[in-house]
């Protein structure tokens, strides 16, 4: 009987070390997170006569990493930016509330377009890289 109950007791052992080397096999490492969503601040989401040589967008809420801002626009070539640049001050205004994070140079935009706003990354932030989830910021229309 002292035997059944060794084998049983190794049995057992066994079982339970391969159910946890298969759980480390299926479980990430490096799970994903979740992040506050990235805003654009400047210019405001939702705003018209945007001058078509403003410098920058104003993005709030940002962590390291290289996210890419999309513009895309039905009247006007896409932009495609992912250079920050330093945050300029005196802020540009009307200017939405939260915390400037970064601003992304933009070249010239044509008169008189919507663009649609996006920014993406290059893959799924987990908690062993650093990045921003992606994602719609808003549109704007300019004068």
């Amino acid at each position: 009987m002292h035997r059944l109950s060794a084998t049983l007791a190794i049995l057992g052992v066994a079982a339970l070390a391969l159910a946890l080397s298969a759980c480390q096999n299926t479980a990430s490492a490096c799970p994903q997170i979740v992040l506050p969503s990235q805003s654009m601040l400047y210019p405001i989401p939702g705003a018209s006569n945007v001058p078509d040589n403003a410098p920058y967008l104003i993005i709030g809420q940002v962590l390291n990493g290289g996210a890419t801002y999309t513009l895309t626009s039905p009247t006007a070539s896409t932009i495609t930016a992912s250079t920050t640049v330093a945050v300029p001050s005196p802020l540009p205004t009307p200017i939405a509330l939260g915390s400037p994070a970064a601003a992304v140079a933009l070249p010239a935009l044509a008169a008189h377009a919507t663009y649609t706003v996006t920014s993406s990354n290059s893959g799924p932030v987990t908690a062993c890289s650093s990045g921003q989830p992606g994602g719609n910021l808003g549109t704007f229309t300019t004068h």
